[in-house]
């Protein structure tokens, strides 16, 4: 690779994901305080939180509904496509590539969280058909040292659901310096560095995009992208944050994910889904909370929903 294309290629990529962020990702301090964000459970789900004090960050692959991601995908594919900014689909390049970003080279990881504690869509799909929990927080209990860090993108996102013909002014702006990068390349190692860039910032984008019909769900995302990471079980790496917050390793069966260490004492709330029988499902929250030195902390609530999934 040259040394023209290269730094043209490193300048283009910092300024397009610095943008990104810039334009995307919440404002920390806006939720940092009574910040209202919850997070839909299943019992299970609730008591491993509970015990082990951390929430997990799934592979994009393992969400609810793992088509989801490809909804952006394809919007920004079709977009660079009719733009002319990826070669001829003949070629297969930045398909190979993109493919190869999305199943190998990048460790892509999603923690959801929803700005409504009583919503009966969530309640359906990320909530065990109503029969789960949703915990709300006091404060958003992480603060990204920096957005866009090149080998560890992690950010909280407020997902725009929107089409790409709303929402593009990333490659609007970048547009000319995209061709003329284009323009530059003179061989195949550097038509794959040039895909490799437009793949990554792809996925870092279409994780924040979202069908229209989705739009009462009021998502928010903290999302992690690492580049050339093994996940493996037997490997454990932390990454220390601010006020000490880690991220480590885990894995359960074939699931790999990472730990997000947080203290339970900020769950201000934990909402009982509709489909539960309310005092039953009351009484044991307080005697399981009770046991774990919680339950004068978090307000035990009722879901505003007559619903039996």
């Amino acid at each position: 690779m040259h040394e023209n294309f290269k730094s043209k290629l490193n300048s283009l990529e910092n300024q397009m994901r610095t943008k990104h962020d810039l334009e995307c990702a919440v404002d920390y301090k806006s939720i940092c305080d009574n910040c209202g964000l919850s997070h839909y459970t299943s019992l299970d789900g609730l008591k491993g939180i509970i015990e082990n004090q951390y929430l997990r960050m799934g592979a994009f692959h393992q969400l609810n509904d793992p088509q989801e991601i490809y909804y952006g995908i394809k919007q920004y594919c079709d977009y660079l496509k009719s733009s002319n900014l990826i070669f001829h689909p003949e070629d297969k390049i930045f398909e190979n590539t993109l493919e190869k970003i999305l199943e190998e080279a990048l460790s892509c990881h999603i923690l959801s969280f929803c700005k409504n504690s009583d919503h009966l869509p969530a309640w359906r799909y990320y909530a065990d058909n109503g029969y789960g929990f949703s915990l709300q927080f006091q404060k958003f209990f992480f603060k990204p040292e920096k957005y866009g860090d090149i080998n560890t993108n992690l950010g909280i996102y407020r997902i725009k659901y929107e089409t790409i013909n709303q929402y593009n002014s990333f490659f609007e702006e970048y547009k000319s310096n995209i061709t003329k990068l284009k323009d530059l390349i003179n061989n195949n190692d550097e038509l794959v560095d040039y895909s490799t860039m437009l793949a990554k910032h792809i996925l870092i984008c279409a994780q924040g995009l979202k069908d229209p019909i989705f739009k009462d769900e009021n998502e928010y995302r903290l999302f992690m992208l690492r580049e050339k990471v093994k996940v493996c079980h037997d490997i454990i790496e932390t990454i220390p944050y601010h006020n000490n917050h880690v991220f480590s390793r885990g894995c359960i069966g074939n699931k790999k994910f990472f730990k997000f260490k947080f203290d339970v004492s900020n769950i201000k709330s934990i909402t009982i889904g509709p489909s539960n029988d309310f005092e039953q499902a009351q009484n044991y929250l307080k005697t399981y909370l009770s046991q774990h030195n919680v339950l004068n902390k978090i307000a035990i609530v009722k879901s505003k929903y007559l619903y039996r999934g």
